[in-house]
């Protein structure tokens, strides 16, 4: 393939990090501007929301999409190509990053979990995210040995926050290791529980002890399974406004994003979106998380539409959402939460994509 097969150049203009975005969006136009071919610059939210329809062009407008990654936590209505409505976004930590850092606190960054997948010079599996090495651990741990509180509770909108959780499993990650030490010295006399407890799993008098691995997994459980049923809470709502609100039936769920690799809570969607005769649609796993593929496709929808870029104008946008107007579109009136779906052993399986192959 050379330029001349192409019909543009797509590229990511924002929101991200400018020091490799600047970059790659100076290259993009310089390639434009060589080439005489057009340039589309792409929102790279509106990548993970578009490429689903990548692999199964039965996805229609408009479609709910729950966009969780390590950077963001969204629920957003597409009506179409550049048309969002934002119904909720996270007001603290996305929940990706709560998923790196408590895997961190776990000390299961890498876990030890495929050695088939390689090591390296210092024996830590390769290719396994913080997140996924939790997600993993979970599965072998009890979902109710621990329970934290579901966030947001008294809040009822589509918002997210995953702050206080992530803090209160520190603090639980604390006092299990606090706990552990004092089991080893058998001269010690036991010593009430403190009022507050610190949250900082680093400390010197602590950061050396290690949980039993069944310990370990009981926590993971705990915490993805109160994610998940944050998570519910919120996308449950959300369903319930686009089946009061749209013109057009909501046939589509879409789960997009670096989490949306994770199995338990796309099964716990699923489950949820069902409730409401929606399907959930996933990207393959090696597009979930930030590729190129996306981009492209993003930048063949928006041309298909005619929305092209001006070379010379566009520029490196640090913020930029998907949904341009501000709006409140939930009451700040007390009302009666949604019922998030019942604890269930059996998941069932979501439905998954075959135009492209994992």
């Amino acid at each position: 393939m050379d330029f001349k097969d192409l019909s543009a150049i797509a590229v990511t203009a924002g929101p991200g990090m400018s020091s490799c975005l600047s970059v790659g969006l100076d290259k993009a136009k310089d390639l434009a501007r060589r080439h005489n071919l057009p340039l589309v610059a792409v929102n790279h939210l509106e990548g993970h929301a578009l490429v689903p329809r990548l692999a199964d062009s039965n996805i229609k407008f408009p479609f709910l999409t729950l966009l969780v990654s390590g950077g963001h936590t969204q629920l957003l209505v597409c009506h179409g190509i550049d048309d969002y409505v934002l119904l909720g976004s996270t007001r603290d930590d996305a929940v990706g990053e709560a998923f790196d850092k408590v895997a961190r606190a776990l000390g299961i960054e890498f876990g030890d979990m495929e050695p088939s997948q390689g090591r390296d010079n210092k024996g830590n599996t390769m290719g396994v995210s913080g997140g996924e090495a939790l997600e993993r651990l979970a599965s072998q741990g009890r979902h109710s040995a621990y329970p934290f509180s579901i966030p947001m509770g008294h809040i009822h909108n589509c918002d997210f926050s995953f702050s206080g959780l992530k803090t209160a499993v520190h603090r639980k990650i604390v006092e299990l290791k606090h706990a552990h030490l004092q089991a080893l010295d058998t001269t010690a006399e036991p010593s009430p529980p403190k009022k507050t407890q610190s949250t900082d799993v680093y400390a010197p008098e602590i950061a050396h002890v290690q949980l039993d691995r069944a310990v370990l997994a009981d926590v993971a459980a705990s915490f993805q399974y109160t994610v998940a049923r944050h998570l519910e809470v919120r996308t449950t709502r959300a369903l319930e406004w686009c089946r009061a609100n749209l013109h057009s039936p909501l046939r589509t769920l879409v789960i997009s994003g670096g989490v949306a690799r994770n199995m338990y809570l796309r099964n716990r969607l699923s489950n949820c979106a069902r409730n409401f005769g929606v399907t959930v649609q996933c990207p393959p796993p090696r597009l979930c998380t930030d590729n190129g593929v996306m981009i492209a496709w993003a930048g063949v929808e928006r041309l298909a539409m005619g929305l092209v870029s001006d070379i010379e104008t566009t520029t490196y946008h640090p913020v930029w959402p998907l949904d341009k107007q501000k709006r409140s579109l939930f009451t700040s009136r007390p009302v009666a939460s949604p019922v998030a779906p019942p604890i269930v052993d059996h998941l069932f399986p979501v439905h998954l994509e075959s135009g492209i192959k994992s």
